[in-house]
């Protein structure tokens, strides 16, 4: 019987070749030597199970698991020692199969059709290679006052104007599309969306796991609370997303209900009085309170001016991110509060589910480092238009209230 190991690699060794991805660009991701890649792509290397998840990453399949268990309890499936129990994986690329009977789990990967996968605008390529640099070698950059200074609402925009407008025609129609049961697919986006924010984080957790602590409401590690909280602050947006104005006091708001069972109380919504630093780069945030709580007050004040909510939730996505106003879960309240002017106005939100962690992480240093957009709106217009997809009809029956 071929060993489940054997089977993914070989998956994985297919989609490589068949997409020409190259073995540099795998280490670089993985973090694995070039040469360990290599022989295991020729077939010639012994493997663990962590070498094997993290190929898998760096192949950018991760997300490519359709997700019923952990990470960890994949550690333990496939590990180089004989199972205990027999198991079912079904891999499935160009009629490539392996299976293995199993009596209680069913592991399924597949690939994403090539015509939904992420296309690179020429900009964006250009700003891969400038981040190419090892982060050490990339000259330090201080937060750039004028990136907010300079913008002026429905006259300049970060996203391309054509794009931006088409987005949010396919947000707003999409959202009032009849669906037998929206309130569904708010459940749905809600599990999805704070199932992702975790991901990204890089919290190991499957989407079945997920639903389960969620409906749960009872957890008890980090990672769990996490998912919890982060699903109380979508929660409260969606609720509440219309009513309330688009303020500090919300983004606010936002911190402490997804950091409330992760950060001492002090700490919660209130800007930090000590230096931060973002992991693997030279940008270096505001130091001083005053000036951020300054900064925050000039993003709200520019988002809530802004007509087109795909313009405003895109705004607030990088310039939340950009500030780095809160002592961790920065990246967090950026993804939750981007979706306010999408709530606003009725369109389908965005829940960043399925993105590859290095492409949203590229897009965020090059916006951090360069101010540069490139990355950051093919990230965010592929993730939008899967998100329409996903949850067509979200806002049915509002559409149906207010008309």
């Amino acid at each position: 019987m071929v060993k489940t190991t054997d089977d993914i690699a070989a998956f994985v060794r297919t989609f490589i070749h068949k997409n020409g991805i190259s073995e540099e660009s795998i280490a670089v991701q993985s973090g694995l030597e070039q040469a360990l890649v290599r022989s295991i792509l020729a077939g010639r290397a012994d493997y663990d199970a962590r070498t094997l998840i993290a190929l898998l990453n760096g192949a950018g399949l991760e997300m490519c698991i359709i997700p019923k268990m952990s990470s960890q309890t994949l550690e333990i499936l496939f590990a180089s020692t004989k199972p205990t129990v027999k198991t079912r994986v079904d891999i499935a690329v160009d009629g490539l199969r392996a299976q293995e009977e199993a009596s209680n789990t069913h592991i399924e990967i597949s690939v994403m059709k090539k015509e939904e996968s992420l296309n690179w605008r020429p900009a964006a390529e250009m700003l891969f290679t400038a981040l190419a640099q090892p982060w050490e070698k990339r000259p330090a950059s201080k937060y750039r006052l004028e990136l907010l200074a300079q913008y002026r609402p429905n006259v300049d925009s970060l996203l391309p104007q054509g794009l931006a407008d088409e987005l949010a025609v396919l947000g707003e129609e999409r959202a009032a599309q009849e669906f037998f049961m929206p309130t569904r697919q708010m459940e749905k986006f809600v599990l999805e969306f704070s199932w992702a924010s975790c991901r990204l984080e890089r919290e190991k957790m499957s989407l079945e796991e997920a639903k389960k602590i969620i409906d749960d409401d009872a957890p008890r590690w980090r990672d769990e609370a996490s998912l919890v909280s982060n699903a109380d602050a979508i929660k409260m947006v969606m609720q509440y997303g219309r009513e309330w104005p688009l303020s500090v006091d919300f983004v606010r708001n936002s911190h402490v209900q997804i950091m409330k069972d992760l950060l001492a109380t002090r700490h919660l919504g209130r800007t930090r009085t000590i230096d931060i630093h973002v992991a693997k780069s030279r940008f270096m945030p505001l130091c001083r309170a005053p000036d951020i709580d300054e900064m925050l007050e000039l993003v709200c004040a520019l988002a809530a001016e802004i007509k087109n909510p795909i313009e405003a939730a895109f705004f607030l996505w990088l310039h939340i991110a950009y500030l780095q106003a809160f002592i961790e879960g920065n990246t967090q309240a950026s993804r939750v509060v981007a979706n306010i002017p999408l709530v606003k106005a009725c369109c389908i939100p965005i829940s960043f589910i399925e993105i590859n962690i290095h492409d949203y992480t590229m897009a965020m240093l090059g916006f951090y480092e360069l101010g540069d957009v490139s990355v950051a709106v093919d990230v965010f217009e592929w993730s939008y238009r899967r998100s329409a997809e996903r949850y067509t009809g979200i806002w049915h029956l509002g559409h149906k209230a207010r008309s």
